[in-house]
């Protein structure tokens, strides 16, 4: 994907980031950002709401995915550079995420709370009892039904 291409599908653009960042991005870096940004993006909409566009988003999103991208440019701070002899290594404290758009666990909540994902309503499954028994094909068995004309076994009638 180009810096020219389609950026209805980012939901910052490249200068959004550029503001924020300390420093001018050149042209290799522009073509950078756009694909930080398509991945910060990506995962936004993985956690969040799949139809999100840049027109189309809580702003707290925008914001997730600028952090993000951000992190992304600013990772050189926070790499170790460690001299022994004639070898040199760098590392950083982020294993397996050097390198990469990510998002943490609290960008991940925040994201999902402005889908709507974290409300105080949760599904719970119960079980519906009645006393009507119907025929069983055993006398060991005992078949209780229930609302929707199933029959349910459930062991043996507690009222027997």
């Amino acid at each position: 994907m180009s810096v020219d291409a389609d950026s209805s599908e980012l939901l910052i653009s490249v200068e959004d980031l550029e503001s924020r960042l300390p420093y001018a991005l050149t042209g290799d870096e522009r073509e950078v950002a756009v694909q930080a940004i398509w991945d910060a993006s990506n995962l936004a909409r993985l956690h969040g709401r799949g139809a999100w566009s840049r027109q189309a988003c809580p702003p707290v999103v925008r914001t997730v995915v600028r952090n993000a991208c951000q992190r992304f440019f600013n990772l050189l701070d926070g790499v170790t550079l460690s001299r022994a002899g004639d070898e040199t290594e760098q590392y950083t404290d982020m294993r397996e995420k050097t390198g990469t758009v990510f998002l943490t666990g609290d960008e991940i909540r925040t994201v999902k709370a402005a889908a709507g994902g974290a409300s105080n309503f949760q599904q719970v499954t119960s079980y519906v009892w009645s006393n009507r028994e119907a025929a069983s094909d055993s006398e060991s068995d005992t078949w209780v039904a229930w609302p929707l004309g199933r029959r349910f076994p459930y062991g043996r009638a507690p009222w027997r």
